[in-house]
């Protein structure tokens, strides 16, 4: 979240972050996050970089039951 103040106050925005420019990338739990495979380098990059705070468990998904 960011803001800058104005004449008419104070106005905030969140900066877009992975999950916002990664088109099929969804949170489906709260420490799950479905990534489609073409995005994939781009997640492990930035876990990569969390490495000594993050664990790191990856699953594939071959099917979609429902």
């Amino acid at each position: 979240m960011y803001s800058w103040k104005t004449k008419t106050g104070t106005k905030q925005r969140r900066k877009p972050g992975l999950l916002d420019k990664c088109v099929g990338a969804e949170a489906v739990a709260n420490s799950a996050i479905f990534v489609p495979r073409e995005y994939r380098g781009e997640f492990d990059s930035l876990f990569h970089s969390y490495q000594d705070i993050l664990t790191v468990r990856i699953f594939i998904v071959l099917e979609e039951v429902m």
